[in-house]
């Protein structure tokens, strides 16, 4: 099946765009994969002298991470990924996953995916260091689902910093706490309860830049 029948109509120009500025990557940099909290990501201003290059997709899951792969990665010839991704897969609304009315959801099946998708990106793509950001809270008064609250996406990051064990070449950024008051995503740092402002991109720089050593 084509990747792009796998995406939304919305995702599709993005995932063009990634294709074409592979062709203008130099080799060895450093990609950043995700959901839109990494394609929001202004790594120009807050990596000015890096290769850092920007491969996040508006919406994406960890499923969609999966078929992208190739076009995201491959293309680049990355020596790191940042990975930051979850969100998603905790919040779509999918009428085939529903029993009864309610969500059949396992979160072993998005640690399962991101487990095979670092195990691609090591077999296939030989990359030197792969860094799972975890999963920001939100403000569950705005953006709560059925599925997606602080509990779960607090314990989907505690599973991803357990399985970066059994990787030689995975480190884990915590950056959970950094965005809670009172149980939710700050206020301050929060759009509309699940994206966030400069002041959180602030925040998550600095992490992202302890982690790598910048």
């Amino acid at each position: 099946m084509d990747v792009f029948e796998r995406l939304y109509d919305y995702q599709v120009d993005r995932v063009k765009q990634i294709i074409e500025d592979a062709a203008k990557a130099q080799p060895q940099g450093t990609v950043f994969f995700g959901d839109s909290l990494i394609q929001s990501f202004d790594l120009q201003k807050y990596f000015p002298q890096q290769s850092f290059y920007n491969c996040g997709v508006n919406g994406a899951t960890s499923e969609q991470l999966l078929l992208l792969h190739d076009d995201a990665i491959g293309r680049y010839h990355p020596k790191q990924v940042v990975l930051l991704i979850g969100t998603n897969d905790l919040g779509h609304t999918d009428e085939s996953r529903l029993m009864d009315g309610h969500h059949q959801f396992d979160m072993l099946d998005v640690v399962y995916q991101v487990f095979q998708l670092i195990e691609i990106m090591n077999l296939k793509y030989g990359i030197e260091h792969v860094y799972i950001i975890s999963p920001l809270p939100i403000d569950e008064r705005k953006k709560k689902t059925d599925i997606r609250n602080n509990a779960r996406l607090r314990l989907l990051g505690k599973e991803f910093s357990n399985f970066v064990n059994e990787f030689d070449n995975v480190s884990y950024i915590d950056v959970f706490d950094d965005f809670l008051d009172e149980g939710q995503l700050k206020k301050e740092v929060s759009i509309d309860g699940l994206h966030i402002n400069e002041k959180g991109y602030d925040i998550l720089a600095e992490k992202v830049k302890a982690a790598l050593n910048i």
